[in-house]
């Protein structure tokens, strides 16, 4: 429950921040007050009129002056540096001095940098200069910015980087064999062997897009598939039919549905994995799985699954109860097996850190 408020609360504050710093904006409308009926995501109260996380959230940001930072990406491996961006939103005019401190911590938290911005004394919004966060070691990187000089109740916000351990693509076990198009430089580096007739024996074979696969690509992988090899399927859409089609003509029956949520959330749990490894994990998805959260998850298909979402119902025509789908999944076909992830970690390869890692993880594993 404590960890489902924690999603709203950061989907609310980063909403209402984005809409702080447009100028073309004078207003919002946070929708609702209060938890109701089948309703019960969006209340900043529950049912009960308590305060929910969110409140405490938002009464931050409802506040005279309003500190924002926002990371340009919320993890990066070691070597990478990480710009992160800085508003002051004031509606009221600000002291003469005024200035910002910023303060930036390693996830042994000790301090690696320290800076002031100067406040202009005018209300409105003032973007400042942002601040470098070079990333060096697994962790939690906390960047820190506060008022300082002005009389007011205490302005002040924090933002984080996950920083990831190095992965090193050459330790991988089996050899990758890639199927359909391969969208971006480290699978391209994977020779597509099955093209030509061969697929090794130590080997994992991947439908990253499985939209992109030829009518004799699937052939090749449900072939290979039942004589014993492993195949990973990366996330599937409503709008993949041939896929789909594909699928059921092996016996193999897809059902997708939403997997993101607005006031209507959809909260996908997280195990302690092999999957998983180096990675948040034992709860839900929050803020550093944002690259690659699945659009759309599957009705359980009857495997071994290896994470999960849920939600409710969402409309008064269906009875009110809680719905489970399949995000990971494992099922068995002949003597192999298939692996479907609904997390679009082939979107964010090479680009977002947890994709990357999530994506590495799987062609290390998968085969086992």
């Amino acid at each position: 429950m404590l960890e489902a408020q924690e999603l709203q609360a950061i989907g609310d504050t980063q909403q209402v921040e984005a809409l702080m710093i447009n100028p073309r904006l004078s207003g919002y409308v946070l929708t609702q007050l209060n938890d109701l009926s089948w309703e019960f995501h969006a209340g900043i109260l529950d049912v009960w009129r308590n305060p929910k996380l969110s409140y405490h959230a938002l009464k931050r940001l409802n506040q005279p002056q309003v500190m924002i930072l926002k990371a340009e990406k919320d993890s990066a491996f070691p070597g990478e540096t990480v710009a992160v961006d800085i508003a002051f939103v004031s509606r009221c005019s600000i002291a003469f001095g005024s200035q910002v401190t910023v303060r930036v911590f390693n996830p042994l938290n000790e301090e690696i940098d320290t800076s002031c911005r100067t406040l202009s004394t005018s209300p409105g919004i003032q973007i400042l200069e942002g601040v470098n966060v070079p990333v060096e070691m697994p962790g939690e990187y906390q960047i820190r910015a506060w008022l300082e000089g002005d009389s007011r109740p205490p302005v002040e916000s924090m933002e984080t980087i996950l920083g990831l351990s190095a992965i090193d693509w050459n330790d991988l076990p089996v050899k990758p064999v890639i199927l359909g198009e391969r969208k971006d430089t480290i699978l391209s580096q994977f020779k597509n062997l099955a093209a030509e007739g061969s697929v090794p024996q130590e080997s994992i074979i991947v439908a990253a897009h499985p939209a992109t696969l030829s009518r004799e690509e699937w052939t090749v992988l449900f072939d290979q598939v039942e004589s014993g090899k492993v195949a990973l399927i990366g996330a599937l859409r409503p709008a993949d039919k041939d896929v789909i089609q594909t699928f059921a003509e092996r016996g193999i029956h897809l059902n997708l549905h939403f997997g993101i949520g607005s006031w209507m959330g959809c909260y996908h749990w997280i195990p302690d994995s092999e999957f998983f490894t180096g990675l948040p994990s034992r709860g839900l998805a929050k803020k550093p799985y944002t690259g690659c959260i699945p659009k759309y998850v599957l009705s359980e298909l009857g495997g071994s699954l290896q994470a999960g979402s849920m939600r409710n119902t969402q409309t008064h025509k269906e009875p009110l109860k809680m719905l489970w789908f399949s995000d990971i999944e494992t099922i068995a076909l002949g003597a192999g097996k298939l692996i479907f992830c609904q997390y679009r970690i082939f979107d964010g390869i090479g680009n977002d850190a947890v994709s990357t890692r999530l994506a590495y993880n799987f062609l290390k594993h998968g085969a086992g």
